[in-house]
């Protein structure tokens, strides 16, 4: 019986610690709705998440209304990690590595109209082709 017991506290301990895990959430496009503006999350061009120091997500639809988001909710942001989708493969990482391209033909749900790139390099090539510039 002890033997029972202490493995079913091991495996609840466990579960609790994996469920506590800190990490990005997969956004569902065409699904999930943006936490600031609450319209569904449609482009996977401009996606962002905010991932608060608790392990809370929030999804945003692009840049401008997470940054919007920060603005209003600071309490939530405070140590927070933030995340865009890349514009080419459209996955998430931290907003501090983006390289942003803004302005020109880029189209962004909410109009920010600024899109972020994980790879300098392609940030150029699409400001080019977008006539738009590179902002960082």
């Amino acid at each position: 019986m002890k033997k029972i017991f202490s493995l079913l506290l091991g495996t609840g301990l466990l579960l609790l610690v994996l469920s506590c895990s800190k990490k990005t959430e997969p956004i569902n496009f065409g699904k999930d709705q943006c936490s600031h503006c609450k319209m569904v999350i449609e482009d996977p061009k401009y996606g962002a998440e905010l991932l608060t120091s608790k392990g809370r997500v929030y999804k945003f639809d692009d840049l401008s209304c997470m940054e919007s988001f920060v603005d209003e909710n600071p309490d939530k942001a405070d140590h927070a990690q933030l995340y865009v989708s890349d514009f080419i493969t459209h996955e998430l990482f931290p907003v501090e590595q983006a390289s942003k391209v803004t302005g020109g033909e880029v189209r962004s749900p909410m109009g920010g109209n600024t899109a972020a790139f994980k790879n300098k390099n392609e940030a150029i090539s699409e400001a080019k082709k977008l006539n738009a510039e590179l902002v960082n």
